[in-house]
């Protein structure tokens, strides 16, 4: 599934995960300050500015996400199959200056960065670090995450697990603020649709639905459900599926 159900931050940073449950944190600068759209791997200097275990197991879910009021800090989001839902604020600053005379230097400073990267290194001069915020562990694994918004500061993290059911979970509020028995068998991918403005009340979109939410399980089926999503990081979930697609050729992965 895609990462549809939040919105584009306009933070730099992006977060990748493996299978030991480290995750590493890039912060992507252009090398061409005129150029707003990078035409090749080349133009970008890629800075991997933190690597860290988070989990005993895979990370099943990793997601960094910042406000569009961009004075807060990102916060990355990871599920994982030890049954935790972790949540980290990432604090970011960097040693590195420019001075108006020093552009050369500058330059040789971007492309040892690219180099560094390339090579699995962490510049010197970086100083990054992730304090945790937020944890919740399940007892049983948690396959996938979405992450929304309540249009308000509050983020809510929507994760499936082993035990067929897709919980919400208010970041700020600390705590689970909906769930839904949702599937025959483990819950292995989880899609959140935002609202349109322009979208009237139809089967598809309830009268009060911000949402919709797509699951996808071993049980070779996909539902999709009706969510509605209002300040405080109150959710609420319909018990009853919009529709359900059955019968895939194989489970949902």
């Amino acid at each position: 599934f895609s990462d549809m159900g939040i919105q584009p931050s306009l933070s730099n940073l992006s977060a990748s995960s493996n299978i030991n449950g480290s995750v590493s944190i890039q912060r992507n600068d252009t090398m061409i300050a005129t150029t707003s759209t990078p035409s090749s791997a080349s133009d970008w200097d890629m800075k991997i500015i933190e690597r860290t275990k988070l989990h005993d197991e895979a990370i099943s879910g990793c997601k960094i996400y910042q406000d569009m009021d961009t004075t807060s800090r990102p916060i990355l989001t990871t599920t994982s199959l030890d049954g935790g839902l972790k949540v980290h604020h990432v604090t970011t600053g960097s040693a590195d200056t420019e001075e108006p005379s020093a552009k050369g230097f500058t330059s040789t400073l971007s492309r040892f960065s690219y180099l560094s990267m390339s090579r699995g290194q962490t510049p010197s001069t970086e100083q990054t670090k992730l304090a945790e915020f937020r944890s919740h562990t399940s007892r049983d694994p948690l396959a996938c995450l979405a992450l929304t918004s309540d249009g308000q500061g509050g983020q809510i993290a929507f994760a499936g697990g082993h035990d067929d059911v897709v919980l919400a979970y208010g970041i700020n509020s600390a705590c689970a603020v909906a769930s839904v028995y949702s599937h025959r068998d483990a819950v292995t991918g989880l899609d959140l649709v935002p609202r349109n403005p322009s979208n009237r009340a139809t089967k598809l979109w309830r009268e009060k639905s911000t949402h919709i939410m797509v699951s996808g399980s071993w049980d070779a089926t996909v539902k999709v459900w009706s969510v509605t999503v209002s300040t405080g990081e109150t959710v609420a979930i319909d018990r009853e599926p919009l529709a359900e697609l059955f019968d895939a050729d194989s489970s949902i992965v």
